[in-house]
Order: C-alpha cells, then sequence, then structure tokens
C-alpha cells in the first residue's frame, strides 16, 4: 500500500497521481490551500470541483491525509539542537570531572606533604 497524499503539502504531481484527479482538479485543491491555507476534512468538500463522493472515497480508502509532515529542515534543526545538549551535557561532566580530580590531587599533594614533614620530624628525632 502506498503511503497517503498529505493534501496540505502536495505537489501538483502527487495530487494528479490519485486517481479522479486531473489537470483541473490537481489546480483547484492548490488554489483552495492558497485560499484556505490548512485544508481540513471538513473544509475540503468546499472545493466544488471534486465531488464529495471522491473526497468520500479518498478518505475512506486512506489516500489522503491532512497530518502535518516535518520537513527535513525542520527535522535537522531538531536534530542539531538535540546534539548540542548532548555537547552541552557531556562539557559539564567533563568540566565537573577535573574539578573533582583536581580536588583529589590537590588531597594527595597535601597528605604526602604530610607525610613527608612527619618523615623528616622523625628523622631529626632520631639523629637527636
Amino acid at each position: 500500500m502506498t503511503e497517503p497524499v498529505n493534501i496540505n503539502t502536495a505537489t501538483f504531481l502527487q495530487l494528479k497521481s490519485l486517481k479522479g484527479i486531473g489537470e483541473a482538479k490537481a489546480n483547484a485543491i492548490l488554489r483552495a490551500r492558497e485560499e484556505k491555507g490548512t485544508l481540513t476534512e471538513d473544509n475540503i468538500f468546499d472545493i466544488t470541483e471534486i465531488s464529495s463522493t471522491l473526497w468520500k472515497s479518498f478518505l475512506k480508502d486512506n489516500l489522503i491525509t491532512f497530518k502535518e509532515v516535518k520537513s527535513s529542515g525542520e527535522d535537522l534543526a531538531s536534530t542539531v539542537a538535540l546534539l548540542r545538549d548532548k555537547i552541552s551535557s557531556i562539557e559539564k561532566d567533563r568540566s565537573d570531572m577535573v574539578v573533582s580530580f583536581q580536588l583529589q590531587a590537590d588531597q594527595m599533594r597535601e597528605k604526602n606533604l604530610a607525610i613527608l614533614e612527619q618523615q623528616r620530624l622523625q628523622y631529626e628525632q632520631e639523629r637527636g
């Protein structure tokens, strides 16, 4: 089964691919889109060049749709936004890890300095 034709985004040729739609009827749909904006299941019957029987047949057989379909540009934009969010999150995690590692390194350095100081004091007491 083929995908239904989106009446609101279909090209002239896509409209003509519907059985019973020729050049005049395809042009009538395009004019109606320009005049009405978005076509719906209710207002398509106002396009008098196409019989209500034909519209009902298209609807019953699921040959047409009115659903908004994201353009590839919108898909790309949302993908880019999602990737930017992920990169930002990774950069924050990386920054947090750097701070954590720096704290651990500072603590180890202080601990080693304290051990060295204890050893120095112990050595001085033994030399005494």
